[in-house]
């Protein structure tokens, strides 16, 4: 056994500091685990042994055959009367549009009416801009 540990512990007190002595109890022993138990080969052990054979039974040696069963044939299903439905809705029949449909051989010159040098004074302008607020991003 272990000697109670001893502490020296000093009361705070304004008039005189007196040294006091406080014995703390000492811990009970853990409890050991009790040491495991195995066997030394599957031999010894009853519960690891294979089941003894009967005696005059041996396997058979044949090749079963299995016929593959057909599908069987759903039954049909229940006819449900749908009488609290709505009715579903009837489209009206083709008929020809009420505005007339003029095909004509060119498209429509919209693109090319504005002049590429517009485009690219335009566009050299806008890389300007972009440029100048990037330099004004890093400086600041």
């Amino acid at each position: 056994m272990t000697e109670p540990k001893k502490e020296t512990v000093s009361a705070p007190s304004t008039e005189k500091r007196d040294t006091t002595r406080i014995v703390l109890p000492t811990r009970a022993p853990a409890p050991r685990l009790p040491p495991r138990i195995m066997p030394a080969s599957a031999a010894e052990s009853p519960l690891l042994q294979p089941l003894p054979k009967p005696p005059g039974i041996e396997p058979n040696k044949e090749t079963a055959r299995i016929s593959i069963l057909p599908r069987p044939v759903p039954a049909p299903a229940p006819a449900i009367a749908m009488t609290k439905t709505q009715p579903l809705l009837v489209h009206p029949a083709g008929s020809a549009p009420a505005a007339p449909v003029i095909i004509t051989t060119k498209p429509l010159p919209r693109v090319d009416a504005i002049p590429r040098s517009l485009c690219w004074g335009l566009f050299a302008i806008s890389t300007v801009i972009f440029l100048i607020q990037i330099w004004n991003y890093v400086v600041s």
